[in-house]
């Protein structure tokens, strides 16, 4: 079992889209619903600081060794899939220096599906969320797998950052936000 700290910067801005908890007040329209709620789609911990979920980091890790589809050597067609969804851990999210209110913070309006789960149904109407333009920060990885060797753990990390990236809008799903770089790996035990 290994531990890989990896230092991120961001390559694009990153937005989040957590399901808010708050109703509508008696006589609020929904978009004065939206103008008083959007923050509330941050991930924000105890001190007050905003974090990335470390299930955001899990998961493009997981996708990109999927994608990538690099052959384990002498396992016939074996990948690496396996071994970075079962065997590749982020336990802690990456928190951001950043509160909610911070001016760093923007609110961005699309026009969005009434009914994401189906696309032709409901028609659209606008929804705000959260977007930090720029971010960067230590992530600490835990690999517990033996099979997986650095230099394919940091060729699947660079391509989950490129290729995959994390929050709402993400490059895996036809977006453009949340793709970052890795600046270097650090290994230990």
């Amino acid at each position: 079992m290994r531990t890989a700290r990896l230092s991120l910067e961001s390559l694009a801005p990153y937005s989040q889209s957590k399901p808010i908890m708050s109703e509508k007040e008696k006589g609020e329209t929904d978009h004065q619903f939206q103008e008083r709620t959007w923050r509330e789609h941050l991930h924000v911990n105890r001190d007050g600081k905003i974090f990335i979920p470390p299930k955001a980091f899990k998961d493009s890790f997981g996708t990109a060794a999927r994608y990538a589809g690099l052959k384990v050597e002498g396992n016939r067609n074996a990948t690496y899939t396996k071994y970075f969804e079962a065997g590749v851990q982020v336990t802690q999210g990456l928190v951001l220096p950043y509160t909610p209110n911070d001016d760093v913070i923007e609110c961005e309006w699309i026009y969005a599906h009434s009914q994401p789960t189906r696309p032709n149904q409901g028609g659209r109407v606008w929804r705000a969320y959260p977007t930090i333009p720029t971010w960067s920060g230590e992530l600490s990885v835990l690999v517990v797998a033996d099979e997986v060797p650095e230099h394919i753990f940091g060729h699947v990390v660079q391509y989950a950052g490129n290729i995959i990236g994390i929050g709402r809008y993400r490059a895996e799903n036809r977006g453009y936000y949340g793709r970052f770089r890795v600046n270097e790996i650090q290994w230990g035990n």
